[in-house]
């Protein structure tokens, strides 16, 4: 076995081919249109490669055609693995690329002259340290480029390629030693007698191999379903799948070919029972049972996507040219494989062996297909959930909200006023501004703080005090729920005007006034100073009948509106 002994050398023309037909039609291009611009050296070499090596019609000399007719030539001149034509052509992109020359040439530590091509004794890369040092020149400068990395490391160092692969394929240190050793028996050894009764039987082996792994397979697929089954017995039941899971263990002892996926299916299932169990039972507060019902929903989509996933397996129709999967399965030869003719044997064992490969390889490309497919499927089940709790966020949103509208009308203060032991709305309907604060602050006293300023006016004139009750009650329940609940931009002056015609809403007043005019802005509650930014009004005028100011803060930490100032126009600078 002289490969296992010498390997494969590889030099600049095959590794520029062996990078794949676009990167070598590419590096030739635009190496062909440098070549005018290369060192007089550089190019005089590849015009003496290009006349010895190419021929086009029309020119006598292939050196003087424009660069779209040579290159198809020079990719074929580089095929035929002439070492001299590969080294003169790049020795024209080498010059092309002067940065990754330098940057190859200073990790190298040489002057970076090419030495030539060796021969089959002299120092080569093998694929393993070529690759380990495109890394390392990469992991310096990330914008170089692999392929070109690896071309000019050769070719600055002179050195080429070598593979050493006994066996396409073979990368266990066990069987490459018994092929070094097998390598060093004596032509004539007792021992070749025996090879190919050892190469039938290793091939036994590796059927009997696939056999076993896929009835491991099979048996832990059984495992997980019965599992399933087990555990989460109930939430199959409720779903109805129980009996469907039931049988999968039996549907894939029938369509073994697919037990990969099969078992891949088995489990997710088991991850989203897992996911859904704790919420399946209804919860205990209306809040939590809104926010909880969206993501059963979306966890029972997602096991109901598992099951009609297995069901597309199942059904999924075999190749042409596989009559059944399981033949061969329990027809393997027994017994002393000598007491059949070596040929049926080898012939018998090749076929089964080629039609698992195939199984497997057509396993694993539906493998990777259904991987993306599954990714698309989560990221849109994601994309689903997230708008589903939206959707159930702002349904309760919208629910809290006409439910605290309606607090502050009639029937909601009539609860109030029944809760604090006061008599009938009908019969304390506030007629002076005096009462309507002070029925506020005894119907919510868990909202509203009442903590007049000394500029505030006790005795108000304003004629509509159902008016200010309103207001008042309007800062206890809208305004209260959006600030103890926050979220999104809510336009207050909007809500206000919605509930209180007439009225608005101003959220700050000038630093410069507040500062100016402390005493006006500013109150005291339970040992607290809280600045009364925000206000709401009614009327523009100087009337005290008419016009009226409630300026407020909130407290975030207790959860309340503190109410600082009732009267007039706040003073300020223009007034």
């Amino acid at each position: 076995m002289t490969a296992h002994a010498s390997g494969r050398h590889i030099g600049l023309g095959a590794l520029l081919i062996g990078g794949g037909p676009e990167y070598a039609e590419s590096l030739v291009a635009s190496t062909l249109e440098f070549r005018g611009k290369a060192s007089s050296g550089a190019r005089n070499s590849l015009d003496r490669a290009l006349d010895g090596c190419v021929r086009i019609n029309g020119f006598r000399d292939a050196s003087r055609a424009p660069s779209g007719p040579l290159k198809g030539p020079v990719l074929d001149a580089l095929a035929e693995e002439n070492a001299p034509f590969a080294q003169a052509l790049l020795g024209v992109w080498a010059e092309s690329k002067p940065e990754l020359r330098d940057a190859v040439r200073e990790y190298l530590g040489s002057d970076g002259a090419a030495t030539g091509l060796p021969g089959a004794n002299g120092r080569t890369w093998s694929a393993r340290e070529l690759k380990e040092t495109v890394h390392a020149l990469l992991g310096r400068n990330e914008e170089l480029n692999e392929p070109d990395v690896g071309l000019m490391l050769c070719f600055v160092s002179g050195r080429c390629v070598h593979i050493d692969d006994p066996v396409v394929g073979i990368r266990s240190p066990l069987l490459l030693e018994f092929l070094e050793k097998l390598e060093g028996i004596d032509p004539n050894a007792p021992d070749w007698e025996d090879v190919s009764h050892f190469v039938d039987a290793v091939k036994e082996l590796d059927v009997a191999r696939v056999k076993r792994a896929a009835d491991n397979a099979v048996a832990a697929l059984a495992e997980q379903a019965d599992k399933a089954l087990r555990d989460y017995e109930g939430d199959l039941v409720y779903l109805d799948l129980h009996s469907q899971v039931s049988g999968w263990a039996e549907e894939a002892c029938r369509n073994v070919w697919l037990i990969g996926e099969a078992l891949v299916i088995v489990e997710e299932l088991l991850q989203r029972l897992e996911e859904y169990s704790p919420i399946r039972p209804q919860a205990g507060t209306r809040a939590e049972e809104t926010e909880r019902v969206a993501a059963r929903l979306a966890a029972e989509e997602r096991i109901l996507g598992v099951a009609e996933r297995w069901r597309e397996l199942m059904a999924r129709p075999l190749d042409e040219d596989v009559e059944d999967p399981d033949a061969g399965w329990d027809d393997l030869p027994e017994g002393d494989p000598s007491e059949k003719s070596n040929g049926v044997l080898t012939a018998e064992v090749e076929e089964l062996r080629a039609e698992v490969e195939r199984l497997r390889r057509s396993g694993s490309e539906r493998q990777v297909e259904h991987q993306g497919l599954a990714r698309q499927r989560d990221d849109l089940v994601a994309e689903r959930e997230s708008l589903q709790s939206e959707i159930a966020r702002l349904d309760a949103e919208l629910a809290s909200s006409r439910e605290l509208v309606e607090a502050w009308k009639l029937a909601g203060v009539s609860a109030r006023l029944d809760e604090a032991g006061l008599p009938d709305i009908a019969r304390t309907e506030p007629r002076t501004v005096r009462d309507a604060v002070a029925l506020a602050g005894k119907l919510f006293p868990d909202r509203l703080a009442i903590a007049l300023n000394s500029k505030s006016d006790k005795r108000s004139q304003f004629q509509k005090p159902q008016e200010v009750f309103d207001a008042l009650a309007w800062l206890a329940t809208a305004y209260h729920h959006r600030r103890a609940n926050p979220g999104g931009s809510p336009d207050f002056d909007k809500l206000l005007k919605e509930s209180c015609p007439g009225w608005s809403y101003k959220s700050s007043q000038t630093e410069i006034t507040r500062e100016q005019f402390e005493e006006w802005y500013t109150t005291m509650w339970e040992g607290r100073r809280y600045v009364l930014n925000p206000h709401l009004g009614k009327g523009i005028s100087y009337d005290p009948q008419n016009t009226i100011r409630i300026a407020f803060d909130w407290d975030d930490d207790r959860k309340r509106v503190v109410v600082g100032y009732i009267g007039m126009h706040q003073r300020n600078r223009k007034s």
